[in-house]
């Protein structure tokens, strides 16, 4: 019989537990043992879909409301940028506005084009507060036009797998926002796309669209020597030598795409800002070897400025004339490393856990980025997947920055090294322990007792599901039914319940 523990760990599940259940040695096989090792994620996250409460967390998130101070004119040369004199208000030029939208009131239609993407806010330098947006103004000559910056929502987190109840964050007991579907929402005149209607606080939530970035394609370049191709993308500037404080070893890298920053008040640890949108990785870099007082690394990364329009050879008809959007596209590659090894140098004890942990931020058209060792990776901040992030509509819509209270379930981090854990109760490592068991004899070809296994594994989540949902004892009440409150089904006195 396999002994459990409060707190398993990879290594516990797998080497331990498993043996207990299946005649099978994991260290034997280690291509086979990568394979159980991927099961055991793909079944840790099918338990926590089909029993949500285990995986319950409160989040905190922040309202931004909608600016239309002054009126806006174009760029005189350049169709992507909106411009805006110092006197007539303020735009924020601290990342907190990038990856917003801008409509803008077209007198020819009477009435507004866009919604634009803003890709970067900043000061011209000339009394004016710029913008670039994601395309094109009709024309270049338009001057004192109406507009507006704004959300479509609140954005959740990209690890929440749905939302439950969406509260204020005030002082005292309150009330959760009504959740209704966008048919619903539409049907009741609840759901307002230009933003015409707003209150001091909202009454409903309406789970919205997806808001993603397109995952990087190229895999980062490596180069731990000065070879022509990595002098020719730093301007011929050799690879500087690896200085410290961090212990030099072996590397690997992989990259992100990054838009905008969350309000500061939800910045990572280590004044790390937290982004707006977080794409999903670049494929994995060769390994680097640093050696302490000689070998640094350089890595090479696409410049997506210039992949995207946002750099002067894309300006007219590609020559080197400058256009105002230049160096202007908002992005920024987000950079994780992963240690293999440590060696020499400083005399410090440390872990290798060959796992990604944050780096660097990289400006969009730099093609680089030179690592001495002088900058530690950040430990507290792990690359998890990201598959973009929901907007939650409220409506009416806040008037004014406001929190809210969000609570639901969130996407694990998988077990990736063999101390990694996840708190679950020890019941619930037992039923996890069957389905890797089961995912085991089937990857060996015994159906039958995969079959048995599977079978226990729906008892153990229907057991595990009756225990996470009540508070005292296991009693089953009838269900009364109850009539509708009014006459309108939208206004019905439902729990605020989100799904997918």
């Amino acid at each position: 019989m396999a002994t459990f523990v409060d707190s398993y760990n990879r290594k516990q599940i797998v080497l331990e537990a498993l043996e207990g259940q299946v005649d099978w040695a994991p260290t034997q096989d280690q291509t086979f043992l990568h394979k159980v090792y991927r099961k055991l994620n793909k079944r840790l996250l099918t338990m926590l879909r089909q029993v949500p409460e285990l995986c319950e967390a409160e989040v905190r998130l922040i309202w931004t409301p909608d600016y239309s101070t002054g009126t806006v004119s174009m760029d005189s040369t350049d169709q992507h940028v909106v411009k805006i004199a110092k006197t007539a208000g303020t735009w924020q030029t601290d990342g907190t506005w990038e990856g917003r939208y801008i409509e803008i009131e077209d007198d020819d239609i009477d009435d507004y084009r866009g919604p634009y993407r803003i890709h970067e806010v900043w000061d011209d330098g000339s009394g004016n507060w710029a913008l670039s947006i994601d395309h094109e103004w009709h024309n270049t000559t338009d001057t004192g036009m109406a507009y507006r910056i704004f959300d479509h929502g609140i954005l959740l987190p990209p690890n929440m797998m749905h939302l439950r109840t969406i509260v204020p964050w005030k002082d005292g007991p309150q009330s959760g926002l009504e959740g209704i579907t966008v048919h619903n929402a539409t049907k009741a005149g609840r759901y307002d796309y230009q933003g015409k209607y707003t209150s001091e606080y909202p009454e409903f939530a309406v789970m919205g669209e997806w808001e993603r970035l397109p995952a990087p394609t190229m895999t980062p370049e490596v180069e731990t020597t000065a070879s022509a191709q990595a002098l020719e993308v730093a301007g011929g500037t050799t690879i500087p030598s690896w200085t410290g404080n961090e212990p030099a070893g072996e590397f690997k890298f992989i990259y992100t795409y990054v838009w905008g920053q969350e309000d500061r008040d939800l910045y990572l640890p280590m004044g790390v800002t937290n982004p707006r949108l977080e794409s999903g990785p670049s494929p994995e870099s060769a390994t680097a070897t640093t050696a302490h007082g000689t070998t640094g690394v350089r890595i090479k990364l696409p410049d997506i400025e210039w992949e995207y329009g946002f750099d002067s050879q894309w300006a007219g008809s590609q020559t080197d004339t400058p256009a105002t959007r230049d160096q202007r596209f908002g992005w920024k590659k987000r950079l994780y490393v992963a240690r293999i090894t440590k060696e020499g140098g400083v005399p410090r004890k440390l872990s290798t856990p060959e796992v990604y942990h944050f780096l660097a931020d990289v400006e969009a058209g730099t093609p680089f980025y030179d690592w001495t060792g002088t900058v530690s990776p950040v430990m507290q901040i792990r690359h998890q997947a990201s598959n973009g992030r929901r907007v939650c509509r409220l409506y009416p819509r806040p008037s004014s920055r406001q929190q809210y209270r969000a609570h639901g379930p969130v996407r694990p981090r998988p077990l990736l090294n063999d101390s990694d854990t996840v708190d679950l109760p020890v019941e619930a490592y037992d039923v996890l322990v069957t389905g890797l068991a089961a995912d085991v004899y089937a990857m060996e070809g015994n159906k039958t007792e995969s079959q048995r296994l599977e079978k226990l594994w729906g008892q153990g989540i229907g057991e595990i599901k009756a225990q996470v949902a009540t508070i005292g004892p296991l009693v089953r009440h009838r269900r009364r039914r109850t009539r509708a409150y009014g006459q309108n089904p939208y206004r019905e006195r439902t729990p605020t319940t989100f799904t997918e």
